[in-house]
């Protein structure tokens, strides 16, 4: 199972996936199987590098880079993040992942992050 499959996964569980470089953060309405816990610790490293932008996935639309992102892509980050940031009280490293996720969900039409 892949990274990315695994991602699914938990969201098919109704749950919520982030990463900061280091930790994974899980929440979920209901406990997560024991299964794909064991499977998520297993995967750690690639998890993260799917969430905090070390690796491409061929089915995001926008390279994992986002200084590769074009002008359109990443105007439309800044201004979502500023959104999340300044009009919901958002913390900003919480913001630029939201923002991010939102970016390659409507550039990208791949998966989105939560």
């Amino acid at each position: 199972m892949t990274a990315q499959d695994l991602i699914r996964q938990v969201r098919s569980h109704g749950g919520q996936i982030e990463g900061d470089g280091k930790h994974l953060h899980l929440t979920a309405p209901e406990p997560l199987p024991a299964a794909l816990v064991d499977q998520l610790r297993a995967h750690k490293p690639e998890i993260l590098g799917l969430l905090c932008g070390e690796s491409r996935s061929p089915s995001l639309g926008l390279p994992m880079d986002m200084g590769q992102w074009p002008e359109e892509a990443r105007d439309w980050y800044e201004e979502r993040t500023a959104i999340f940031q300044f009009d919901a009280a958002v913390p900003r490293n919480l913001a630029e992942q939201k923002a991010e996720a939102m970016t390659r969900e409507h550039f990208g039409r791949g998966w989105m992050l939560s």
